[in-house]
């Protein structure tokens, strides 16, 4: 699968899943699908079956019917679910002016 074909194939199926769908697969979209070997990865899953998934696993926290899960514990589980790896994050930016 190309990356285009997984863009087009996570945009699809978010249009029928409404705003979390979205939100979602705009953070695959943004963070993930930049090479062939990410995109073959949404290949055989669907955001349909992240979001059950993620469903699952706040229902598993909820206390008294209430889960509150934070956005990044939401995301690492959507990289688990479709087996990305998490990309480094830069400590610090670098300023070209530290180096003058």
């Amino acid at each position: 699968m190309t990356t285009q074909e997984a863009v087009n194939k996570i945009d699809s199926e978010a249009d029928k899943l409404g705003e979390q769908g979205q939100i979602i697969a705009q953070y695959i979209i943004d963070n993930f699908l930049s090479d062939e070997q990410s995109a073959e990865l949404v290949e055989n899953k669907t955001l349909e079956e992240c979001i059950k998934e993620l469903k699952n696993k706040a229902q598993r926290q909820a206390k008294n019917g209430v889960a509150m899960i934070k956005d990044d514990t939401v995301y690492a589980w959507v990289r688990e679910f479709y087996g990305f790896a998490e990309k480094a994050k830069s400590e610090k930016v670098i300023d070209l002016f530290d180096f003058i």
